[in-house]
């Protein structure tokens, strides 16, 4: 009778093991679709758990790469995006095979395994990694199951679907007046406020400005796509109006959130500034504005500062990807003249500073600017990165502070 009871026991033991084996092999993982006009890499392929990811391979377009390096011709750019929860086993197969290949950021603590033309990694909670194989440049965007999406029909806050309005979601026509017009009329009403969807697609746009009360929400498969025409582009209000040497505060954008509160741009698609075709266009501009919020997102493919935030307080950039390496003058993400900032596990490459808080010396001092007196780069401005934030580029520094201001913090050189 007490062999048995062992017998059982030691049987008993031995399936729970086999059935947490399972569990941690079978571990679920989201890959996420890719926008429609996204072109499949040639270089890389990706399985995740398993589970083949797509991988994109990123648009160079013509005159994009200007940043004066040895090589920079010659690089390409690709990314795989996925969600995972506990552990992530990625298997990357390079075509063609390779000759050398760097991980980073080292912090992450991670030893790739090569078995001829794959390498194996394991990550064991969701990060961003970039895998440097000779003259490829794979993006690994791993992020935690996401909760409570909005969509249209939800309970609670307002959801409008931008499809309900005569927007092209293959990117071929330009739904700019569209995608305004949308916007105006979740900010507006006797329900004003809410959240403005974007199912999968393509939508190609000029400037559009965000107003109060408004999140655009991009689910995964949603690229909110610049058009290539600088015609779309307006001019910049209130140029004629701009302080003398002023930095950049009055020039094009993508979007544009200024004179805001309470808005955001939110969810796991991704927004393209076309590169050097829009000549120094900022994807995300941000001036005298309160409470805003930046979550998930991929931006990429600016032609100058993709991120600048001037005279802005309560600011959140979180688990933000910046990415625009090849062209020079490509800042990530700056602070300007703002207040409780802050940028949590972010990841930013471009082709100059990743992060800079500044204090820009050209401010307008006039009596109407009311609370803005106190909009300089202050203790309360700065970024949490944790070991799975990389920054590549120049560096991050903290820059051109008002008397009595020193700089703290702020490392230059790339992400390690």
């Amino acid at each position: 009778m007490r062999l048995s009871i062992i017998i059982t026991t030691v049987l008993l033991a031995y399936s729970s093991h086999l059935m947490d084996s399972q569990l941690r092999t079978e571990e679920p993982v989201r890959c996420y679709e890719p926008h429609p006009t996204a072109e499949e890499s040639r270089r890389f392929r990706v399985e995740v758990n398993g589970e083949a990811v797509f991988t994109e391979q990123l648009p160079v377009r013509e005159g994009d790469v200007s940043y004066d390096f040895p090589g920079a011709e010659k690089l390409s750019y690709h990314c795989a995006r996925f969600s995972f929860e506990q552990e992530a086993r990625v298997r990357v197969s390079v075509e063609g095979g390779f000759n050398q290949f760097t991980l980073r950021p080292g912090s992450a603590e991670i030893v790739p395994e090569v078995n001829g033309n794959t390498i194996a990694l394991t990550m064991e909670e969701p990060g961003n990694l970039l895998l440097e194989v000779d003259s490829a440049w794979l993006y690994l965007f791993a992020d935690s199951p996401e909760k409570e999406a909005p969509h249209p029909g939800s309970t609670g806050r307002k959801v409008v679907n931008i499809m309900d309005y005569e927007v092209d979601s293959t990117g071929k026509r330009l739904s700019t007046f569209a995608i305004q017009k949308a916007i105006i009329d979740v900010a507006t009403g006797p329900d004003a406020g809410g959240v403005l969807y974007f199912p999968r697609g393509t939508y190609k746009t000029g400037t559009i400005r965000l107003y109060s009360g408004v999140t655009l929400y991009l689910t995964e498969g949603a690229l909110l796509q610049a058009s290539l025409d600088p015609e779309d582009f307006p001019l910049p209000f209130g140029v004629a109006d701009g302080p003398p040497g002023r930095d950049y505060g009055y020039e094009y954008a993508l979007i544009k959130i200024h004179h805001a509160e309470n808005a955001g741009i939110r969810g796991r698609g991704t927004i393209d500034g076309g590169g050097a075709a829009n000549g120094r266009l900022k994807i995300i501009h941000m001036e005298n504005s309160e409470n805003v919020v930046v979550e998930d997102v991929v931006v990429r493919n600016g032609d100058g500062w993709m991120c600048p935030i001037l005279y802005c307080e309560k600011v959140l950039f979180r688990h933000v990807r910046v990415i625009s390496p090849i062209t020079s003058n490509t800042d990530g993400i700056n602070p300007d003249s703002s207040v409780e900032v802050e940028i949590d596990g972010c990841f930013v490459c471009s082709g100059d500073d990743p992060l800079v808080v500044k204090a820009t010396k050209h401010l307008p001092f006039t009596s109407e600017m009311g609370r803005q007196w106190k909009m300089w780069c202050s203790e309360t401005t700065g970024w949490r990165c944790p070991e799975d934030c990389g920054t590549t580029g120049t560096g991050f520094w903290i820059s051109r502070l008002p008397g009595g201001m020193r700089p703290s913090g702020g490392t230059p050189g790339g992400m390690k």
